[in-house]
């Protein structure tokens, strides 16, 4: 499957068709349409530039919060608001969500990096960019208490 996300395409093993159900092709891991997977080498470069300064910065912060400060819809269909802190950095953000009824809670929000102090990905002498703003989707099956949180 081949998806757009904020400027990145992510491939997996699986037949896409068109809205109209026209097949595309198959994009598969191994090598199929000039694809192939990722190596040990590749994966720690990965590690590495996310990890790094000009991006999330683990070192110096470790953790990203999002706090709520608003709730409003239906267990179906809902919006948090509340505050995200990335890289020491606080802005409000809007969650989007909803659940199926069994446990399953999904959704998405719009972030800018920039606003974080995230500078987009580039590679390629600029011929590959991930967009400032990008979509961060979720998905919820399991929920644990936090600790120190009485049960009720």
């Amino acid at each position: 499957m081949v998806r757009q996300r904020g400027g990145r395409r992510e491939r997996a093993g699986e037949v896409v068709g068109d809205r109209d159900g026209r097949d595309r092709g198959a994009e598969r891991p191994g090598g199929h349409r000039g694809l192939k997977p990722l190596s040990d080498a590749d994966k720690a470069q990965i590690e590495r530039l996310l990890t790094s300064e000009a991006l999330l910065d683990t070192g110096e912060h470790p953790t990203i919060t999002f706090r709520s400060t608003s709730i409003t819809g239906t267990p179906a269909e809902f919006e948090i608001t509340g505050d995200l802190t990335i890289k020491g950095r606080t802005r409000p953000v809007t969650v989007h969500g909803g659940s199926d009824g069994d446990g399953m809670v999904c959704g998405w929000a719009t972030v800018t990096q920039s606003a974080f102090g995230i500078k987009p990905y580039s590679a390629f002498m600029g011929a590959l960019k991930l967009a400032d703003e990008v979509r961060i989707e979720y998905a919820v099956t399991s929920l644990e208490p936090l600790p120190g949180a009485e049960s009720a």
